[in-house]
């Protein structure tokens, strides 16, 4: 029990040095535009989709940047919508004229930013950076209006519909990525940015469609930002 209490306390401790350190350090907060670029098996389901970034962020040390960030996206129109299934009791195609899917993203991430070098020019500063984390990833898959391929007497009753399907989860994930700052002024900076992403999420399969189970999710961002220093 003691040894546990001790755990406790030392944790306690950690946590409250990290977020004094963060606190009195320089920091801001930044928004950002971009889109989000699926990857691998989720490259099947769904194209490019906008991208939504809000960030607050400190600064250790001149090269080194702490983010708490959040992301927002949604895929829209996934694959599935257009694809036919081929009945087993008469060989032929049929579609789902109702089929509908969409899939919700939005995460929790503590990242880091390493600056390499400054490269000064006229009016502005370039500095790249190196950048990686982890955090949760909260997405929701839906997917509605699919005929359903079980049925067994003729003809196809193509108004009996699967019902819903979601696909509701909060997966551990990391990223990598790199990008650079561009300095506007004393206060404000331009940010720009390209990160991949993986999560230990999965989606179902829907064999009758050619769609698999997809396992990791994983996605590209790319982001532009204005922050601003406190």
């Amino acid at each position: 029990m003691k040894n546990k209490l001790r755990s406790i306390y030392l944790v306690f401790i950690l946590l409250s040095t990290i977020v004094f350190n963060l606190l009195i350090a320089k920091g801001g907060f930044s928004g950002g535009v971009g889109i989000g670029i699926p990857v691998g098996g989720l490259s099947n389901w769904y194209s490019i989709t906008p991208k939504l970034t809000l960030t607050y962020y400190n600064n250790p040390n001149p090269d080194t940047r702490v983010l708490v960030e959040t992301h927002f996206q949604k895929f829209t129109h996934g694959s599935i919508e257009d694809r036919d299934f081929q009945w087993l009791i008469d060989y032929e195609f049929y579609s789902s004229p109702e089929a509908e899917a969409n899939m919700s993203w939005n995460d929790f991430i503590l990242k880091i930013q390493q600056k390499w070098h400054r490269f000064d020019g006229l009016s502005a500063s370039f500095s790249p950076f190196f950048s990686y984390g982890f955090g949760l990833y909260n997405y929701a898959q839906k997917v509605s209006g699919l005929v359903y391929p079980g049925q067994s007497t003729t003809p196809l009753d193509q108004t009996f519909l699967l019902d819903t399907i979601t696909d509701r989860r909060v997966a551990w994930g990391a990223l990598a990525g790199m990008g650079g700052d561009i300095d506007l002024g004393d206060k404000m900076t331009l940010i720009v940015n390209l990160e991949y992403h993986t999560t230990i999420g999965y989606l179902r399969a829907f064999e009758d469609w050619d769609l698999y189970e997809v396992f990791p999710i994983q996605f590209l961002s790319f982001d532009i930002g204005i922050g601003y220093d406190f």
